[in-house]
C-alpha cells in the first residue's frame, strides 16, 4: 500500500464525492479479466482482502484500487507474421500489396494472435481525500495516471480535477536549494542538470557534492536542477522532477516499523492511516514550497 510515486489532483471548486457515492459508482465497473479477443481491461476491485467492498475508508481519506490486464502480443510478432503473409502473396499471385490490405492483413493477424497470448496484470491504488479535496494516484507515468483519471470519470460522470502542472519556475527554485535548503529537506547527490534554453540537454549525476566547485560551473553557465533527490524529515526519500512529480519514493525503517498490530486486518488499517497522514504532509509541504493552490 506505500505508494512509489504520486500524480496529485486538486478537486475544483464545486467538486464534491462522498465515500458512499465513490462506492456506488465503482460498482458499476468492477474488474474482468480479458476476453480472446480484448487487448486489455481496466476496473475496479477489493482494496482489502477477504472483503467485496470496492473502497476503504481511513478518516476523511477513501482508498481504492484499479486493475488492469492487458494482452502482450509484441509488434515483432506481429510484424514478422505480416511480413511473412506479405510475401507469400506476392510469390503466389506475382504482385504488390496495396497499404489498405497490409492494414487488413495485420487486423487478421492481431485477431488470429489475441487468443494465444499470455496476459499480464497490474494493480493500481490511490485515495480521494474528502477534506482537503485531492485525489492521490499511485503509478509510474503520466499516460497511465490518465488511464485512471479517464476510468474514474466514466464511473462518477464527472472529475472535475486540476493537476499539479505549469507550477512557475521549479527548476529555479531547486537551484535555489543549494543555497537555502527548507526546513526538513537534506539534498542528496542523485540529481539532473538541464539547460535552460529551447534546445535542452540534459546532464544526470550521481555521488557528486552538490556543492562542489563543478556543478558550481555547472551553474554559472546556466544549466538548472531540473531532478533532485532529497530525504525528508528523515520519513522518506524521493525524487522531485520539475514537473512537480514525486517518483522513487523509499519509506525509512522506522517509519515502515511504526504502526505493529497483532493480524493482517489491524496490521493493514494502521499502515493506511499512517501512509495517507504522511502522504498528505508531504504534499502539503511541496504545494507551500511550490505556492501551489491546494484543493477545496
Amino acid at each position: 500500500m506505500w505508494f512509489k510515486q504520486i500524480f496529485v489532483y486538486q478537486f475544483n471548486e464545486g467538486f464534491t464525492v462522498t465515500a458512499d457515492l465513490i462506492e456506488t459508482a465503482l460498482e458499476q465497473k468492477p474488474w474482468r479479466p480479458c476476453s480472446q479477443q480484448e487487448a486489455s481491461t481496466m476496473g475496479f476491485g477489493s482494496v482489502k482482502k477477504h472483503t467485496e467492498s470496492l473502497t476503504y475508508v481511513t478518516g476523511l481519506q477513501v482508498y481504492f484500487k484499479i486493475t488492469k490486464q492487458e494482452r502482450i502480443l509484441p509488434s515483432s510478432v506481429i510484424n514478422e507474421a505480416l511480413h511473412e503473409k506479405v510475401e507469400e502473396i506476392k510469390n503466389n499471385e506475382q504482385r504488390n500489396v496495396s497499404k489498405k490490405e497490409r492494414d487488413e492483413i495485420k487486423e487478421n493477424i492481431i485477431f488470429e494472435l489475441l487468443p494465444r497470448s499470455f496476459t499480464k496484470k497490474r494493480d493500481y491504488f490511490g485515495f480521494f481525500c474528502l477534506k482537503s479535496g485531492r485525489l492521490v494516484l499511485n503509478c509510474s507515468s503520466a499516460t497511465a495516471a490518465d488511464d485512471l483519471t479517464a476510468l474514474l470519470r466514466e464511473v462518477l460522470g464527472s472529475l472535475a480535477i486540476t493537476p499539479w502542472q505549469n507550477v512557475l519556475d521549479v527548476k529555479g527554485r531547486l537551484t535555489n536549494w543549494l543555497q537555502e535548503t527548507p526546513p526538513s529537506f537534506e539534498l542528496l547527490e542523485d540529481f539532473e542538470l538541464t539547460s535552460a534554453g529551447d534546445s535542452q540537454s540534459k546532464l544526470k549525476l550521481k555521488h557528486l557534492p552538490l556543492h562542489s566547485k563543478q556543478i558550481e560551473e555547472y551553474i554559472e553557465e546556466g544549466l538548472l536542477i531540473s531532478q533532485l533527490r532529497v530525504n525528508y524529515d528523515e520519513k522518506m526519500e524521493f525524487t522531485i522532477k520539475d514537473n512537480v512529480t514525486i517518483a522513487r519514493i523509499k519509506y525509512s525503517d522506522e517509519l515502515l516499523q511504526k504502526e505493529q498490530a497483532d493480524d493482517d486486518d489491524a496490521q493493514f488499517d494502521a499502515e493506511c492511516f499512517l501512509h495517507s497522514k504522511e502522504i498528505l504532509n508531504l504534499i502539503e509541504t511541496i504545494e507551500e514550497l511550490f505556492q501551489i493552490e491546494a484543493g477545496i
